[in-house]
């Protein structure tokens, strides 16, 4: 007898449970969702800004080379440059090295100043971390000659890592005759073995961005204006008296800006006058000063020590074999 009034009552328990469990859900989903941290609502709004202006980048089908090339473009369109009286990293009462992506960009947006091609670099690698991707800067070239800045980004393709050359300076990246990205290491032997022709330089869309020159740097940059193509037009006037263009920056420029010591330096070293081959003359590998000090803390293979310790023996400096 117990255990047929069991069985008859196992319907009417059921169905309590699963109204029970229907409650709890409603109410679940019915809650309002949990406040984002301040850190992760900045980032939030700065990822909406970036799908607003990149509608691609809502593509749930993106493949992570396609979306680094957006990435860095909207990068270099949205990274202010400016003359020295104007740079923002320059002053350590900014703290430019010390913020995230959300700050660095709202920096730039409110013209508060701007940078080079470290400053850049160093937006492109904080901006690339939001979206998941390993990033380091690279400082390279001949002190006192000519040195420039670049960020490398981790990528897995067909099951190999490739640390991707990214120049947000002049939006553009080495990669090969196929099109697919070069590794930075891989790059290094190709050079030292003198076969630049295997590389090749995929450049942006060629937009301008916003360069803003400080009241005591006018003088000496205006002169050579009149005859700059790559400065489009004035802007308008900052509150502090500096001035706001919006300016072009094409790879090809470099040439041009590094001029005939560069070419000097390589030829006494016996390297082609090409100005890639500064690459061969590496001068430091970072993820920031935090990032650096805590490097332990993150893989190896993410670690600059080991990538600048890696690149050291690639081009057999220290006297080891490369």
């Amino acid at each position: 007898m117990r255990k047929r009034g069991f069985v008859r009552s196992l319907p009417w328990v059921a169905a309590a449970a699963l109204a029970v469990a229907a409650t709890a859900t409603v109410a679940r989903f019915s809650e309002p969702p949990r406040p984002l941290s301040p850190e992760a609502l900045s980032r939030h709004l700065l990822k909406k800004r970036i799908a607003k202006d990149l509608p691609r980048m809502a593509g749930s089908a993106l493949d992570e080379v396609t979306q680094l090339t957006l990435l860095r473009q909207w990068a270099y369109e949205n990274t202010d440059w400016s003359t020295p009286g104007a740079n923002l990293d320059d002053d350590p009462a900014n703290g430019f090295y010390e913020m995230d992506a959300p700050e660095l960009f709202s920096a730039f947006r409110k013209d508060r100043g701007g940078v080079l091609c470290g400053g850049t670099a160093y937006a492109f690698m904080r901006l690339c971390r939001i979206y998941g991707y390993d990033a380091l800067t690279l400082d390279f070239g001949a002190r006192g000659v000519s040195t420039h800045v670049v960020t490398l980004v981790r990528l897995s393709l067909e099951g190999r890592d490739v640390w991707s050359v990214q120049d947000p300076t002049y939006d553009a990246t080495h990669v090969h005759r196929d099109g697919s990205p070069f590794d930075y290491l891989d790059l290094l032997r190709a050079l030292r073995d003198g076969r630049a022709g295997e590389v090749f330089v995929e450049q942006g869309q060629g937009r301008s961005r916003e360069y803003i020159v400080a009241p005591g740097d006018a003088g000496s940059m205006l002169p050579m204006s009149a005859e700059d193509e790559s400065l489009e037009r004035i802007v308008g006037h900052l509150p502090d008296g500096a001035t706001k263009y919006r300016r072009r920056y094409s790879i090809d420029q470099s040439e041009v800006i590094d001029g005939s010591p560069t070419g000097e330096f390589l030829a006494r070293d016996g390297r082609p006058e090409e100005a890639i081959y500064l690459y061969l003359y590496p001068i430091g590998i970072s993820g920031g000063s935090a990032f650096d000090r805590d490097q332990h803390r993150v893989p190896r293979r993410a670690r600059p020590r080991y990538m600048m310790k890696r690149a050291r023996e690639i081009l057999g400096l220290d006297g080891e074999r490369p």
